[in-house]
């Protein structure tokens, strides 16, 4: 006779009297935390990204002060906008990242979920 597998609900009690049960799902998803935490970090990104884009024109202005006054800063004054523009570029990205994530987040939790058998039940 062969044997077939027994869930952990139809096995026998433990020494202890007590049934065992099945492992616990992970839920899928995202909760409302996870939305609005999505949403604010999105926001601070974007809050970075207008900072960076003001340092990087305050230091146009202060690389064409010192080119007019024939300063030899401007060496490190384009070496600091070169790293600004890498930070601005990178936070850019970033906030699209985010953005599509905020985006995706608030599409599953306005999605009904189906139930796994795939009809819904009334």
């Amino acid at each position: 006779m062969r044997r077939t597998r027994q869930s952990n609900l139809d096995r026998r009690p433990s020494a202890s009297g007590c049934r065992r049960r099945p492992p616990a799902r992970r839920l899928v998803g995202m909760t409302r935390l996870d939305l609005l935490n999505s949403g604010a970090d999105a926001k601070r990104t974007a809050m970075l990204l207008r900072d960076a884009r003001a340092v990087l024109r305050r230091l146009d202005i202060l690389a064409s002060a010192a080119i007019a006054a024939d300063d030899p800063a401007i060496l490190l004054i384009a070496e600091a906008r070169e790293t600004v523009e890498r930070l601005v570029t990178q936070l850019g990205r970033r906030g699209q990242m985010q953005q599509r994530r905020a985006r995706e987040a608030v599409r599953r939790f306005r999605t009904p979920r189906r139930p796994i058998g795939g009809r819904a039940e009334y």
